[in-house]
């Protein structure tokens, strides 16, 4: 049972309308979350909530989370609480089904997870008691059909410091707040960081979807890819999803970082969203 707990009182209006702080409650811990909503007026009666990649923490789904609410959604991102050296992501997709499951009644509940964020997100799908219209999956990790080596994991994290050098000269602000956020993130979770990277590199993500898919009232679920992507090569991606259950597969013009640094990719996918049979229609 999980209970969500936000301080309404200490609300900050920004440019999309509002922004909260506030905690989901389980039994034996709180996840902090910041929550974003347009004006009542605009709001379309979704809410997303948003998994971050490895290393990043919320603040990398800040702007994913701004096109969503300029859409008309609310949006939720948080921060993983596990500190432990096993089972890391596991204990990530449990935060993020505790706040699917917190989320009041008569919102539509829709997933998303960017890289690590797209395996936990699939692992939540599994994990969470309240049904979820859509998920969208980011250049998702799990499903690469072999263990990489270690020098190729540090090559692909090589090639991938390019990418967010590039985004540097174009958005200095933006990196460097992800920067800060993503020490901090190492300092505080320094074991489960290791043992993500580990799990990571040595699990896979099919089996969730899979279940998840063998289930009637299973929710619209959509994969998504950089066509420039060097963490995760695309041609890998390609070939890891090959016979999975994806309702739709989409690719956008961009690196592994598109959705958190470009607002027209981010913004696309709630559009494409928006576009979505009604809820009746796919829980028929």
């Amino acid at each position: 049972m999980s209970e969500l707990h936000l301080d309404l009182e200490q609300g900050h209006e920004t440019e999309y309308g509002t922004r909260y702080e506030g905690v989901v409650a389980t039994e034996d811990h709180d996840i902090p979350i910041v929550w974003r909503e347009p004006p009542e007026h605009e709001q379309n009666g979704n809410i997303y909530v948003m998994a971050n990649g490895w290393l990043g923490a919320g603040h990398s789904m800040r702007l994913p989370a701004h096109e969503a609410a300029h859409a008309g959604n609310i949006a939720v991102t948080f921060g993983y609480t596990n500190t432990g050296s096993t089972e890391a992501l596991k204990e990530n997709a449990n935060d993020m089904a505790a706040i699917i499951d917190a989320v009041p009644e008569g919102l539509n509940r829709q997933a998303m997870g960017l890289s690590m964020g797209g395996y936990v997100t699939a692992m939540a799908l599994e994990r969470a008691e309240s049904w979820v219209q859509s998920a969208t999956l980011i250049s998702s990790a799990g499903f690469i059909q072999r263990d990489p080596t270690k020098r190729e994991v540090l090559m692909h994290f090589a090639a991938e410091g390019i990418e967010l050098a590039e985004h540097a000269i174009e958005d200095p602000f933006n990196v460097g707040r992800l920067g800060v956020s993503t020490i901090k993130n190492i300092v505080r979770r320094r074991q489960a960081v290791r043992a993500e990277i580990y799990e990571l590199t040595h699990g896979s993500a099919h089996d969730s979807i899979i279940s998840v898919k063998s289930n009637p009232d299973a929710p619209f679920i959509r994969f998504v890819y950089g066509d420039k992507d060097r963490l995760i090569p695309a041609d890998a991606q390609e070939d890891g999803i090959k016979g999975m259950p994806f309702d739709d597969v989409l690719k956008y013009r961009g690196g592994h970082l598109g959705p958190i640094f470009r607002p027209a990719v981010s913004r696309r996918l709630f559009e494409l969203d928006a576009e979505l049979p009604s809820l009746e229609t796919i829980a028929a």
